[in-house]
């Protein structure tokens, strides 16, 4: 049942299955407005309530969401309760990807089906789910997760001579040294401090860290911080430095660090 008010302004009635992607956001709504927030589909339904479904996007700097929204009202017009039966996130950093559409498996019980996809530089994850949304008599809504399942994948960071590093930003370093014919291997052993260095430039006999990116902790960082400082100062050992923030030019950079130890690019 819908309030007769707004009976008329719905695109669709008593739909059981429900995909935002099939929504056509360059046609006009009934009024000739462009179709955003508006009513979408109205629901008949044993329980004497008012229940229909509004296009509802969230947008805002960070995100941009396509959704369609359940809303159960009493004959009053009071909002009892609202869930989603569809969903489309779109590309973000910070909230990933999120994929969900879905079907009326009964009068009262709505099969969600969902794809959370969460891409970091060293982890693709995507969580698979189905969640029933369960319509009451009095216009609550009870939710159960039938099932959850995590898929994760590691991102290989490969430089173009076929190195495997540790993060995005060590690419960019191996890269331009592999582009400037610096003769280098990757991840060398010290054998005093029993961690790696992420490079070891042959040649000069000058080791390298690349500092930022990648997935280890921050204690297992600092302890290698202070190995390291400790280990070049006392043995006197060429030793550069290379942060996440220096990336943005990365030649200048490079050249730079070289020029600091009095490192010729010429010899390599």
């Amino acid at each position: 049942m819908v309030r007769r008010d707004i009976k008329g302004k719905f695109k669709y009635s008593n739909l059981t299955a429900f995909n935002v992607d099939s929504v056509d956001l360059d046609e006009p709504d009934k009024d000739g407005t462009r179709f955003f927030n508006r009513y979408f589909s109205s629901q008949q339904n044993r329980r004497g309530l008012d229940e229909f479904t509004i296009y509802s996007p969230l947008m805002n700097e960070i995100i941009s969401v396509k959704r369609i929204l359940y809303l159960v009202f009493n004959v009053n017009g009071r909002l009892l309760s609202q869930f989603t039966v569809s969903e489309n996130s779109g590309e973000s950093d910070e909230y990933g990807l999120v994929k969900s559409n879905g079907k009326f498996v009964n009068d009262s019980t709505y099969e969600l089906y969902s794809e959370c996809h969460v891409t970091s530089e060293d982890m693709n994850e995507t969580t698979y789910s189905v969640t029933h949304s369960i319509i009451k008599r009095n216009g609550g809504i009870d939710q159960q997760q039938l099932s959850s399942k995590t898929v994760k994948t590691i991102v290989e960071h490969i430089a173009k001579d076929g190195h495997r590093v540790k993060s995005n930003n060590a690419v960019l370093v191996d890269n331009w040294l592999y582009e400037h014919d610096v003769i280098h291997s990757c991840e060398s052993i010290i054998p005093e401090l029993k961690v790696e260095a992420d490079f070891y430039l042959k040649d000069s006999e000058c080791f390298m860290e690349v500092w930022g990116g990648g997935n280890m902790s921050n204690d297992y960082l600092v302890d290698k911080r202070i190995k390291f400082e400790y280990f070049y100062n006392k043995k006197g050992i060429k030793y550069m430095e290379v942060y996440f923030n220096e990336m943005e030019n990365i030649d200048e950079t490079m050249q730079q660090k070289f020029a600091q130890l009095g490192i010729d690019l010429k010899r390599h």
